[in-house]
Formats: structure tokens, C-alpha cells, sequence
């Protein structure tokens, strides 16, 4: 039994790695750009740094004047028709990004990336990241293994998006387009959806602070709900 569990890890840590190596490495400050209603674009951001957005986010760069995203996160089941989805894919079509990260939950949402020019969107790469890989990235960055199968206290595309960027070696990592209390999104006014992972990230912000991660956020209403620290850091 202990053999069984021992080739387990093994071949998840194997699996992990080799994923890991797939994406790309960060060297520098990187962007992480969620699509909060409230996005603003981070006075201290300058052409050249790493930008990584999620799901439709990418139309929120455009709008404020950031390019094409290096890396692009995907939620699980974002080939499902739900108002969610169908709403990421209109603000998307036409567009492109330079790496697609797709999370993968179940097989259902396996080959995301040969189903890309359904939607008019497309990658010069595709990663599929499935839940074990995800889980193994919070877990080693936030020392906790959060997971769950309710979405409150699960984390959510934005959180394991700037934890993965912290990851790749992306420093500092600063957040924007976030928020606790705003809901909807900044391409699709006309929609409100409810933030399902409050309690979850939550967590993930303790985590972060605790541990001193490179996460940061220039929003001070973001800062203020979230406890992350704000960027610049202030001196003492």
C-alpha cells in the first residue's frame, strides 16, 4: 500500500513539473487583470510587463490600454452554455493570446484548444491544467490545500491566477480588476454575476500575507476588503 501511494505521488509530482515547465516563466513584475466592474490600469504598470489575464478580462486590457496578454486563463467548463460563458466568448471573438492556460475539472473539458476557432478566439499555445496540478499550486504557495467542492470556499481564476504567476517567478505580481463588493463585469454591465468564491479567497488573501508572498494590489478599496498589501510598499 505504502509502494501504491509512493508511484502515486511520484507520477502527480512528474505530472505537476511537467505542466509547470510548459508554461512560461515570469521574470519581472507581472500584471494579473481580473474584470471587475471598477478595473482601473495600475499607475506603476509599463509596457513590457507580464500580463496574464482571465477568461474575457483580455477586453478589459484593450480598454485601458494594455495589449495582448502573455498568458490567459481559462475556467473549467467555459465550453458550457451558461450566461457566464457565452458572455467571455462574445467579448473575446476575434482576439488572440500569446499562452492559454485551460483548467481542466473533468474530461469534459479536455481540448479546449481545438475548439478555440468556434469562438472566433485564438493561442499561439495551449496548456491544460487539470485539477491535481491546480491543487498542487495553491497548496505550495499558500501552504494550504484549498480545495472544495463548494464554490465559496473554493479559490477562485483570479486568486490561482496571481498565485501561479508568483509561481512562474513573476515579482512583484499585482492584482487589478478585482473586487469583494463590486459585482458583474466590466465588458458585460448589462449582467450581474455573483462572486462564488468570497470566502475562499479570503483565505487565500490571509495566506498570502502570512506567508509574504509578492502579491500586491494599487486599488485601495480592493486593499482595504482584501487585506493584501498595497504597491508601492509604503516605507515604515
Amino acid at each position: 500500500m505504502k509502494t501504491r501511494s509512493f508511484l502515486l505521488l511520484t507520477i502527480r509530482r512528474r505530472s505537476y513539473e511537467r505542466v509547470l515547465g510548459q508554461l512560461p516563466r515570469i521574470s519581472g513584475p507581472a500584471l494579473v487583470l481580473g474584470a471587475s466592474p471598477t478595473a482601473k490600469r495600475p499607475q506603476s504598470y509599463e509596457p513590457g510587463w507580464f500580463v496574464v489575464t482571465i477568461n474575457g478580462s483580455q477586453v478589459v486590457g484593450e480598454s485601458l490600454g494594455i495589449g495582448m496578454p502573455d498568458l490567459t486563463i481559462m475556467r473549467d467548463g467555459i465550453t458550457l452554455p451558461s450566461p457566464h460563458s457565452d458572455a467571455v466568448w462574445t467579448a473575446l471573438k476575434g482576439r488572440k493570446t500569446k499562452h492559454l492556460a485551460s483548467n481542466i475539472a473533468s474530461q469534459r473539458d479536455s481540448g479546449l484548444g481545438a475548439r478555440l476557432p468556434e469562438y472566433d478566439y485564438s493561442a499561439d499555445k495551449v496548456t491544460e491544467v487539470n485539477r491535481h496540478v491546480r491543487g498542487a499550486v495553491i497548496a505550495e504557495m499558500l501552504g494550504q490545500y484549498q480545495v472544495s467542492i463548494t464554490n465559496r470556499e473554493s479559490l477562485s481564476n483570479g486568486f490561482f491566477a496571481a498565485l501561479l504567476a508568483a509561481r512562474l517567478g513573476a515579482n512583484p505580481v499585482i492584482m487589478a480588476g478585482f473586487s469583494f463588493s463590486r459585482t458583474g463585469l466590466y465588458f458585460d454591465p448589462t449582467k450581474h454575476f455573483n462572486r462564488e468564491h468570497l470566502s475562499g479567497d479570503a483565505m487565500a488573501c490571509e495566506a498570502i500575507v502570512k506567508r509574504g508572498l509578492p502579491i500586491y494590489t494599487e486599488d485601495e478599496d480592493f486593499a482595504r476588503e482584501s487585506g493584501l498589501k498595497l504597491w508601492p510598499l509604503r516605507q515604515a
